[in-house]
């Protein structure tokens, strides 16, 4: 049988039949209807008594007060944040140097994004309408087919700079020249190109999950993240946000050192918040695993 859209006062009754406390019932209808009963649900998955049974009972742990999981919601939300600037500073780095490398290497083909001879058929087989059919829509973009008619696309340097995280990170997937490929992953001091292409993905998977309001606090990779240079990697946390944390870390120690230093006191600032305290203890304290990382 499909289950039935409830009213504010039904999820609060929902709530408390599960074991949960909420003694200000108009402070909680004021949150279930700004935050969402659903979303509130991912945060009150660790608050569960058997959160891996199936079918779920969703029954809570005694005393499990409905602040709590709102306290877990805007921890993530604000650590959502926090690391949605240091992303983007790795996103434009990686975007302009792999524009500003690869089309020096092909100097004399400024649309080289497309030519068969420097990517792989699949990428150019679906460049013109997954990719360019909504960048022609950019305003720069099409500002240059307005100035140069004959050109079916933009100069590289003008393309890839609108081009999704998701489609730059394919665009050097599928790359031919091994070579090319190699030396952009040395550039950010990784020796292999699987190696670089496993710390692209994992980018792509926290910035996708921030950029789209996903709950952070207990992603879950797919795709395990490779040791590689992180010597003290802890194999356990190969598929947490713990391993993501470190990549961005080390993407940021060899773009700027600065704000390698500026992430790490942020997440500090973030961590030593009163209200938080009880969060770092859900998390299993891997923040401050992060922190002490390579200090």
């Amino acid at each position: 049988m499909p289950k039935k859209a409830i009213y504010l006062h039904e999820q609060i009754s929902l709530l408390r039949s599960r074991g949960m406390v909420i003694t200000d019932e108009q402070k909680a209808e004021e949150i279930l209807l700004d935050v969402g009963y659903y979303r509130l649900g991912f945060y009150a998955y660790p608050f569960e008594i058997n959160p891996q049974q199936q079918p779920r009972e969703h029954t809570y742990k005694p005393d499990t007060d409905f602040n709590q999981i709102v306290d877990l919601y805007y921890f993530d939300h604000d650590l959502r944040h926090i690391l949605m600037r240091y992303i983007s500073r790795i996103e434009v780095n990686i975007r302009t140097f792999i524009t500003y490398t690869v089309s020096n290497y092909y100097k004399n083909d400024p649309t080289w994004f497309v030519n068969s001879r420097v990517v792989k058929a699949d990428f150019r087989n679906n460049f013109e309408q997954k990719i360019y059919s909504t960048l022609r829509q950019n305003p720069c973009i099409a500002n240059h087919h307005h100035r140069y008619h004959n050109d079916r696309y933009a100069p590289a340097w003008k393309t890839l700079e609108f081009m999704t995280l998701g489609s730059i990170i394919t665009l050097y997937e599928s790359l031919l020249d091994q070579n090319l490929k190699l030396q952009i992953a040395k550039h950010y001091g990784l020796n292999t190109i699987p190696l670089f292409e496993n710390y692209l993905q994992t980018l792509k998977v926290i910035r996708n999950a921030c950029a789209h309001g996903n709950h952070i606090f207990d992603l879950r990779l797919i795709k395990a993240v490779k040791k590689g240079p992180l010597q003290h990697f802890e194999a356990d946390h190969r598929h947490d946000i713990y391993a993501v944390l470190l990549v961005l870390l080390y993407f940021l120690h060899h773009i700027s050192e600065n704000r390698e230093q500026e992430l790490r006191i942020a997440l500090e600032k973030h961590l030593k918040q009163p209200k938080n305290k009880e969060n770092v203890i859900i998390l299993n304290d891997f923040l401050q695993k992060v922190l002490l990382y390579q200090k």
